[in-house]
This record gives structure tokens, sequence and C-alpha cells, in this order.
């Protein structure tokens, strides 16, 4: 038997957008940076962290 899937669309959204953040927080002096989680955080990585959050999230509801 096969079972139908279904996907959750805001986290595909969430995902999207986590990694066009680690996009704008690896361009230097961009001024979108200003308003990504890195400037509120006291390290780089904190958009990676969402991502492999939301990663294990999704594995997890498969």
């Amino acid at each position: 038997m096969q079972r139908k899937t279904q996907r959750l669309v805001e986290l595909d959204f969430f995902r999207g957008l986590v990694l066009l953040i680690i996009v704008v927080d690896h361009i230097g002096g961009s001024m979108l940076s200003r308003f990504t989680l890195h400037s509120f955080a006291l390290n780089d990585a904190d958009a990676a962290e969402v991502f492999v959050f939301l990663g294990g999230f999704a594995t997890a509801t498969a």
C-alpha cells in the first residue's frame, strides 16, 4: 500500500527563508544583514542552527 504524504508548506517556506538569510549573512557588508539573526546574536551560525532544527522537525514529522 502507498501512503499519501502531505507536505507542510509552512515548514518549506521557513526552510527557504532561512536559506536566504544564510546567503545574506555571508555577503560581506550587506545592508540586509543588519536585520538578520546574525546581528542580534553572539555567534555566526544562528540561521544554520534554525535550518538544522527545521530539517530535524521535518524528518520527525515524516
